[in-house]
């Protein structure tokens, strides 16, 4: 890794604006979001009513069993307290990733460290997150919130994953989209509560999922936009073959899986990587003469060149977020190698970070 200036130490960037904000959130998040919330007001109403009217009445005025009636007490009172519930859930998994994991300080993982510093600070965050390294069967990257303290943690893979030179880029993206989650609001207290009941009902909770990953994605195209094809490259093929990955190919691999590809993308909390790499390359991330592509860039005559001193935060309408939104219900149509070719380039991620 490259050695990054600590955080505090350069004037603070502007934070995200409400209006950037707006055009980086998809397009089918903030009625996803609203209709949960509905959902949950809704819910938490009618079962009210119907304890009232058995309290009044007993339970044969709904031809209800005693058992019935235990059932909906159980469940308005679960959104009723759903606020003390989801701080004990938000605590414990806090709470888990520091007692399992190792945590980033400027002595231990030191790069790392100043990786979240600068990505906080260039996105206006006022204080930094804490990182976390993990092992084990636990996912690439996640973040949380609990008291206004934000953390992010990682897996050890996307620490062992650097080009040649020491540049971790996988981890800078996964740490860029973290940050994105953050400033989104995803891990917030109200965000999750509005939420929760949405995240119980199967699908339903993989459609608002899909919507926070892809606004994530669209986030750090911002923040990290030459360190996508390394992190897509890990998801796509692991760690240890992640230099072959091209993603022309796998741009072109959405939309081919037929009908079937809509049942397997509905059953993931996530979108499909080739749909997300489609979207990222409809955007135009991977447009060979983008300078902030950053594999081409030659190093000066000083010196290896810092990715972290020489990229800045990208402003919302360097790439057409409203336009290009990606595939979201059904699979994006699929794409010739003619119509790909201005997009993207042919080339593997060794071959990119080779061509420097």
């Amino acid at each position: 890794m490259t050695h990054t200036p600590p955080h505090g130490q350069q004037e603070q960037p502007a934070a995200f604006t409400r209006a950037e904000k707006n055009i980086l959130r998809y397009r089918w998040h903030r009625p996803l979001v609203i209709a949960s919330g509905l959902g949950t007001f809704i819910t938490a109403l009618i079962l009210g009513v119907v304890i009232y009217l058995v309290i009044e009445n007993g339970p044969g005025v709904f031809l209800l069993s005693e058992e019935d009636v235990d059932d909906i007490i159980w469940i308005f009172l679960l959104i009723l307290f759903g606020p003390l519930v989801l701080m004990f859930v938000r605590m414990v998994a806090a709470a888990k990733a520091r007692a399992t994991g190792f945590a980033a300080t400027p002595d231990q993982f030191p790069e790392a460290w100043s990786y979240v510093q600068y990505y906080a600070r260039l996105a206006g965050l006022e204080s930094a997150p804490a990182l976390i390294v993990v092992t084990g069967n636990n996912p690439m990257s996640t973040s949380n919130t609990l008291l206004a303290q934000h953390s992010i943690i990682v897996h050890n893979d996307l620490l062992e994953v650097s080009r040649p030179g020491g540049d971790c880029a996988a981890f800078r993206f996964a740490i860029a989209r973290e940050i994105g989650h953050l400033v989104a609001g995803h891990r917030s207290f109200r965000y999750q509560f509005f939420t929760s009941l949405a995240k119980t009902v199967p699908y339903v909770k993989h459609a608002l999922a899909r919507t926070e990953e892809y606004t994530a994605d669209r986030y750090a195209t911002l923040l990290a936009p030459d360190a996508a094809p390394d992190y897509f490259g890990v998801l796509a093929v692991s760690k240890l073959l992640w230099l072959e990955a091209n993603m022309r190919e796998v741009a072109m691999r959405a939309g081919t899986g037929g009908k079937a590809e809509i049942v397997t993308a509905f059953a993931l909390m996530e979108p499909p990587i080739t749909w997300r790499v489609r979207a990222l390359t409809d955007l135009g991330l991977f447009r060979a003469e983008l300078p902030w592509n950053g594999l081409r860039v030659k190093d000066s005559a000083d010196g290896p060149r810092d990715p972290m001193i020489s990229l800045e935060r990208l402003p919302a309408d360097t790439f057409p977020f409203r336009q290009a939104q990606g595939a979201f219900w059904v699979p994006p149509a699929p794409i010739s190698g003619g119509q790909i070719a201005p997009l993207c380039e042919n080339l593997t991620t060794r071959q990119r970070v080779e061509s420097r």
